[in-house]
């Protein structure tokens, strides 16, 4: 048996790090997720006994200290307990998802960010059809993509196309693409998806960035 050569410094650094099986990502999340809850839902009964437990009847809490710091701490619980909702489903849905399980996951996502996300009317309307769960994971990942886009706030509406979602981004700062080998642009391109902006318009201090994203059902 021959003996292999050692890999030199510039053949390591070459070699690309094997990627995690799609259902293993599933379960690692999951379970993460399901840990995570529990705790954030404790801490949120925790802090609500609290408040009511100082506020006396007809008590003005108007600049009390405790009263601000109790609606700090809930509002940053609230905020992490949309987006372990939002990446919960984004990374484990394996079965359909209604439209408005879909519309209520992304707009407590939004409330704590800075921006605003028109929906297309096939998620937006009254009827409360199923979405495949590969399409539905595919939607909020490029999302969550597009809104990390604007880190001082802006605009993204999204218009369904059937085969694929045309995107505009509206803000006064718009980042670029990113690193497409972070997470959530490999997830994307587990669910069968692909995100390339195509137009770019400047009208200080507005631009705009237009594009659009295939996702497989």
């Amino acid at each position: 048996m021959e003996n292999q050569a050692p890999k030199t410094k510039e053949s390591r650094k070459n070699t690309k790090p094997k990627e995690l099986p799609k259902e293993l990502t599933i379960m690692i999340v999951r379970a993460i997720s399901h840990d995570l809850a529990g705790p954030l839902g404790a801490i949120r009964n925790g802090l609500e006994l609290l408040d009511a437990d100082l506020r006396a009847p007809g008590d003005d809490t108007d600049g009390n200290t405790a009263h601000d710091m109790i609606d700090l701490m809930g509002q940053a619980i609230e905020r992490a307990t949309a987006q372990l909702a939002f990446v919960r489903l984004a990374y484990t849905a394996t079965a359909p998802v209604t439209a408005k399980t879909l519309r209520s996951v992304i707009d407590d996502y939004v409330h704590h960010l800075p921006i605003t996300i028109t929906l297309p009317a096939t998620l937006s309307g009254g009827e409360d059809n199923d979405i495949p769960a590969q399409r539905a994971c595919g939607l909020l990942i490029a999302l969550k993509i597009l809104a990390r886009r604007l880190p001082r706030g802006g605009k993204v509406t999204l218009i369904d196309e059937g085969y694929h979602f045309l995107y505009t981004l509206t803000g006064n700062t718009i980042e670029g693409g990113g690193d497409r080998a972070q997470p959530d642009f490999l997830w994307l391109a587990q669910m069968g998806g692909t995100l390339i902006d195509t137009h770019q318009t400047i009208d200080p201090p507005i631009k705009k960035i237009t594009g659009r994203f295939h996702l497989s059902d």
